[in-house]
């Protein structure tokens, strides 16, 4: 555990599979985090206490290991999933950000308002993730070929872990899943042409209604037959 000058909690809020967990451990100062997606609030403390070096009795108060915790040196210390634990955790965050400094994930904003409501918490916006660094860091014996396979079946963090883990396993990748509008673009193609015939638009409106299909297909990805 490092020493920590700065006291405060930093919450990273986004969407599951978009690379927080990521952003967590490459954090340079964690040690380890904790996943608080399935243990109890009491064992979420006991797991805090036990990464801090401390020795607890499994049958003390929450408030009992709260106060031994904040008591220790300061630390950094990482949750991964808080929305997902107890809403008294936010509660046991807030006293122990008085003595370390706290780093957290969320995926849902709502389950973090105890945090939010008080500007206890500094939101931290989620970087643009570096795919083929994920891919290394989950496989770390791919070769060169490989990782760009795995490159070609990921846009998102979990989608990179997914497929490197499962080349590495000798598996074919999953596919992403993509959304075809090819045919509604199509349709929606066909009415402009019909209103241009009989209802004498102007063909200004036809170019910027084909300008803005294209550019929900630029930036969208929409993916077209082949």
């Amino acid at each position: 555990m490092c020493v920590c000058k700065k006291m405060t909690i930093r919450l990273l809020i986004a969407p599951a599979g978009t690379g927080k967990t990521h952003w967590l451990q490459k954090q340079n100062q964690i040690a380890s985090m904790i996943d608080c997606t399935h243990p109890s609030h009491r064992q979420i403390l006991i797991n805090i206490a036990s990464q801090l070096g401390l020795e607890t009795d499994t049958r003390a108060q929450i408030s009992d290991i709260i106060a031994l915790i904040a008591a220790a040196p300061p630390a950094q210390i990482a949750l991964d999933n808080i929305d997902r634990a107890a809403p008294r955790l936010t509660y046991s965050i807030l006293e122990l950000s008085k003595t370390h400094e706290i780093l957290a994930t969320a995926t849902r904003r709502d389950k973090c308002a105890t945090l939010l409501d008080r500007a206890a918490a500094e939101i931290v916006e989620l970087p643009r993730p570096n795919l083929r660094e994920i891919i290394t860091s989950a496989a770390p014996n791919l070769t060169p070929t490989q990782i760009r396979t795995a490159l070609s079946h990921a846009t998102t963090p979990a989608q990179a872990v997914n497929a490197a883990r499962a080349i590495a396993q000798g598996k074919t990748p999953p596919t992403p899943r993509t959304i075809n509008l090819f045919p509604a673009i199509v349709l929606i193609g066909i009415f402009l042409l019909y209103i241009l015939r009989y209802e004498h638009i102007t063909p200004v409106f036809t170019a910027l209604a084909a300008v803005a299909l294209f550019l929900v297909r630029r930036f969208f990805k929409i993916d077209t037959p082949k």
